[in-house]
């Protein structure tokens, strides 16, 4: 019998060809830079119905490319996450893989974790309901005695259900 860990391992490594071939024109990147960053994100899970819209699918992969460029025009650096509500591994990957490429994937354990806690339940202005998707701005500074230190954040949308795809559609301003 195999180890949870061998598993999700395992799993991870047979899905990420099919989640990283969808998105060809977001490309996520690992390091963490000094200065502001934008991060968007998106919650949703395989059971949510609108999450499985055609339209919302192909509003995220269009999202992530109009987003960066805007974080990239005003000399921010940018990051994209997607929290998969579901219980099951299976389940969750088989949410993301059409959504493409993203920087940090938050996989399973329902909807009890950190950027749940942090983002839907700990912000009392945050709408509860699946899709939704926060795009916030930070600052990131490095160095060798702090290693990496997260500023405060600020948020600069949140969007859930119905306003996701048209404002996608109106180009994803991520300022007001």
């Amino acid at each position: 019998m195999l180890s949870r860990a061998f598993s999700v391992g395992l799993a991870l490594m047979l899905c990420a060809p099919a989640v990283f071939a969808q998105d060809t024109t977001y490309v996520p990147t690992k390091e963490y830079p000094n200065g502001r960053q934008v991060v968007v994100l998106y919650f949703g899970a395989k059971w949510c119905k609108p999450c499985g819209l055609p339209a919302m699918k192909d509003a995220i992969l269009r999202m992530k490319p109009l987003a960066a460029k805007q974080a990239k025009d005003s000399s921010a650096a940018f990051s994209a996450t997607v929290v998969a509500f579901d219980r099951n591994l299976p389940d969750a990957l088989t949410f993301v893989a059409p959504l493409g490429a993203f920087d940090e994937y938050i996989v399973g354990n329902d909807i009890t974790n950190l950027a749940a806690e942090r983002f839907l339940w700990g912000d009392p202005l945050a709408d509860k309901a699946l899709p939704t998707l926060i795009v916030i701005e930070r600052t990131v500074t490095t160095s060798r005695q702090t290693g990496i230190v997260f500023g405060p954040h600020r948020v600069l949308r949140r969007l859930s259900g119905d306003s996701i795809v048209p404002w996608v559609n109106a180009g994803a301003r991520v300022w007001r």
